[in-house]
């Protein structure tokens, strides 16, 4: 009886291990039929916002601030985390770049945007009125289990056809037009003016003076010259006590044989 109360057991032991194997293999099966992503299904986008100064002198250009405004045209579309409504501000200073974003898409399509300035130009400031339209297309990666985002930039066409242009990206060219206070000069640079009296003007030179500079190597050149010329004229001096003994030799000896 013993026996027969081990055996059954037993089997129901191996009962247990083998649902438990079948239930492991149908999991791995599912997951082999319909296997889940371990990532999620979502793009994240932000799109640059530039504001550039032209033709401004630097300390102005640091000064220029303006004020910029992001329209969602669909309130469906996604838009910048905290912010309720469909319009999102903001403010560029100087020469600056601003990401709008980030946006996030759960799923592929168009999603349109209107980038643009607000307000006026204060002072003497060039307000830059371009309306963009920015266009996050989103679409599905080859394999279908992802999203992914990139960026088309239109405006208005300059022919005024009513037509849109196609372009590389947004930016806002600033500038300033009007005149420029000039600023004091900083410490030890003369400001510009007149010459004062003497300047420009070359005076003779009156020779070096004790303790002036020289080229050593023109010095040394010009003792070299120096030093030629006066073997130069050494050898004149003898070849010509030279050339006299030798005649005064010569006229004796002539002498002698007429005697």
């Amino acid at each position: 009886m013993n026996l027969t109360l081990k055996n059954k057991r037993l089997s129901k032991g191996l009962s247990i291990i083998g649902i438990a194997a079948l239930c492991a293999l149908s999991i791995l099966f599912a997951q082999t039929l319909f296997p889940t992503n371990a990532y999620a299904r979502s793009a994240t986008f932000s799109i640059p916002v530039e504001q550039i100064f032209e033709v401004a002198p630097e300390g102005l250009v640091r000064e220029g601030a303006f004020s910029y405004e992001m329209r969602r045209l669909n309130s469906a579309y996604p838009f910048v985390p905290g912010i309720t409504g469909d319009v999102y501000n903001f403010t560029l200073t100087g020469n600056d770049t601003h990401s709008l974003g980030e946006l996030t898409f759960t799923h592929a399509g168009l999603f349109r945007y209107e980038i643009r300035a607000v307000g006026t130009a204060e002072g003497n400031y060039i307000f830059d009125d371009t309306v963009y339209t920015a266009i996050v297309v989103v679409t599905n990666t080859p394999d279908g289990r992802g999203l992914v985002a990139t960026l088309r930039v239109y405006i208005e066409h300059p022919d005024g056809s009513g037509g849109k242009l196609n372009v590389a990206e947004i930016v806002f060219a600033k500038g300033y037009e009007g005149e420029v206070l000039e600023e004091d000069p900083p410490p030890g640079v003369l400001p510009e003016g007149p010459p004062p009296p003497g300047a420009g003007v070359t005076r003779p030179s009156q020779g070096p003076k004790t303790g002036d500079y020289a080229d050593p190597l023109a010095m040394l050149f010009a003792m070299g010259i120096s030093a030629v010329i006066a073997l130069f004229v050494v050898f004149l001096i003898y070849t010509d006590r030279k050339n006299d003994e030798d005649y005064g030799e010569l006229e004796l000896a002539t002498m002698a044989k007429a005697s």
